[in-house]
């Protein structure tokens, strides 16, 4: 039998169980080291589901993992998000979502989840204004006449939107009061078929961002009336504010990423400086430009604060405008 001596020994043992930390370490930086699936609220085709797929795509290429995008819609958002809250908090799952996310538990009774406390918010990733949009078949060619138009027939002027407490919803019935209008809301499962019931002439209008409705704009399957930013975009050239017709609207929905309660901060982490890495890109800023989105990338700690913020606007906003459950 071979003797070693002790020191020597002692150095063997030493070496073993750096090698195994070193490699304990690398594996859990490792991540992601398999597809992370992302799961969008709405339907495919939509605003959201658009920009999902498009930062998704980017965060594949720089992680080196697939990030497959599967919608799970309802008409509220729910049933995703639901999902999402029930998942392992192991990095693997990823909401992407709109401010529907803090908008629906003032609409919708008994939620299956807390808004506030089943996520882990990672990043909002842009922002957007709407473009209202109307079928060529109404008798309107900007928004004085619009509204002129809804108030000769009350309940006539129908916009279409993306469900029940998403962001356009908030936005239209935000419109009809400050205007002084009685307008018809038709709810849809996501942005994809309320862009379907306008270039049908289902519905009258809708309140969409510049990367659902631009192309239709551009088309000219739609007619483009307004922005509802303070100041013009370039998305939609030449297209007046709500506000120069409604002194004091102005709307925006915003868009990030969430994950289940209590994700390993590391995995918060990497998905957040990875995406605020694409946010940076000039070559990225460019295409969100084009598509009428403001890119944000801000952290985890301010994206909480954040939620808990728009949290309370929207909650007093629709407390004072009557739009809860009855």
């Amino acid at each position: 039998m071979i003797s070693i001596p002790r020191r020597i020994a002692a150095s063997i043992v030493a070496a073993v169980l750096t090698s195994m930390a070193s490699a304990t370490i690398v594996h859990a930086q490792a991540y992601p080291d398999k597809p992370v699936k992302v799961i969008v609220t709405t339907s495919a085709g939509g605003g959201v589901d658009a920009l999902a797929r498009l930062v998704s795509q980017e965060l594949a290429t720089l992680l080196k993992q697939p990030f497959i995008v599967e919608n799970r819609a309802d008409a509220s958002g729910i049933v995703g998000a639901q999902f999402v809250a029930g998942s392992k908090p192991d990095g693997y799952t990823l909401m992407f979502n709109a401010s529907t996310l803090v908008i629906t538990p003032f609409l919708v009774p008994n939620m299956p989840f807390d808004a506030e406390k089943d996520f882990t918010p990672i990043t909002e990733v842009a922002k957007s204004p709407f473009v209202v949009a109307i079928h060529p078949a109404v008798p309107a060619n900007n928004m004085a006449e619009l509204i002129l138009y809804a108030k000769k027939a009350p309940n006539t002027l129908s916009f279409g939107v993306a469900g029940i407490g998403t962001p356009d919803h908030i936005a239209v019935e935000w419109f009809s009061q400050v205007a002084g209008i009685q307008s018809l809301v038709v709810p849809y499962k996501g942005g994809g078929p309320a862009l379907q019931g306008i270039l049908s002439g289902t519905v009258n209008a809708v309140m969409f961002p510049p990367i659902l409705i631009g192309a239709q704009v551009q088309a000219g399957k739609v007619k483009a009336l307004a922005v509802t930013s303070a100041q013009p975009t370039d998305a939609v050239p030449g297209v007046p504010t709500v506000a120069s017709s409604v002194p004091g609207y102005e709307f925006a929905s915003w868009y990030g990423f969430w994950g289940p309660k209590g994700m390993d901060p590391a995995h918060v982490q990497a998905i957040y400086g990875t995406t605020a890495k694409i946010l940076a890109a000039a070559a990225f800023k460019e295409q969100l430009t084009k598509r009428g989105l403001i890119a944000v990338g801000s952290t985890p700690v301010d994206f909480a604060a954040f939620n808990k913020r728009e949290m309370s606007r929207y909650g007093n906003l629709i407390r004072e405008r009557n739009l809860g459950p009855k």
